[in-house]
């Protein structure tokens, strides 16, 4: 059984390959760059070894299906520039994800909360400071891109605008960033 599945040279077209629902030892699929098309198929769920899906620069379209939900290992989902549409499902959250890129998608409702579940370690009362006190070792995303969706304008308590880079422009801002200690010296940051 390969670990790895990706079709090599761009081109490929048509559904989702079918083929690989058998390769359960699978732990990283990249479809990107090519004119695949149709829903991702339920029987995503039962690749659990999966850590990377990419799926970008696509055709892809209909909602995330539940079954991705037990994608427990999953620690990167690039979704980005596909045909994809509907709310981002709750339990996206629930997943250990370090990379998450719907960039140029067609994602629509709010933000759930869930998402602040890749972000934070619990509160912690006895360290004094600013409103998120949390320890050194907090961050665990690596870089989550939502722009380009239709997302509405509530943000989740986890997300934080840095005006730095200029104003706020129409009904989305052009960069989110983690609270954080020190913004400076981490690269970490969410971007809708």
């Amino acid at each position: 059984d390969p670990v790895f599945y990706e079709p090599g040279v761009p081109g490929f077209s048509g559904p989702f390959p079918e083929g690989i629902k058998c390769l359960t030892n699978l732990t990283v699929i990249n479809l990107s760059s090519n004119f695949f098309s149709g829903s991702i198929p339920n029987w995503i769920g039962n690749l659990t070894n999966l850590t990377n899906l990419t799926l970008s620069h696509n055709e892809f379209n209909g909602t995330l299906p539940p079954e991705m939900q037990q994608l427990t290992n999953l620690i990167s989902l690039k979704l980005d520039h596909t045909y994809l549409s509907g709310e981002i499902p709750t339990w996206i959250g629930n997943l250990n994800l370090n990379r998450f890129d719907i960039y140029g998608s067609s994602f629509t409702g709010a933000i759930p909360e869930e998402i602040c579940n890749w972000f934070v370690e619990p509160f912690d009362g006895n360290v004094s400071g600013s409103y998120f006190d949390y320890n050194d070792e907090w961050i665990v995303v690596g870089s989550v891109d939502m722009r380009n969706n239709l997302l509405s304008p509530f943000w989740p308590w986890c997300f934080t605008l840095n005006l730095m880079s200029g104003q706020m422009t129409g009904a989305s801002p052009p960069a989110m960033y983690l609270p954080q200690r020190d913004r400076d010296s981490n690269g970490n940051r969410i971007t809708l």
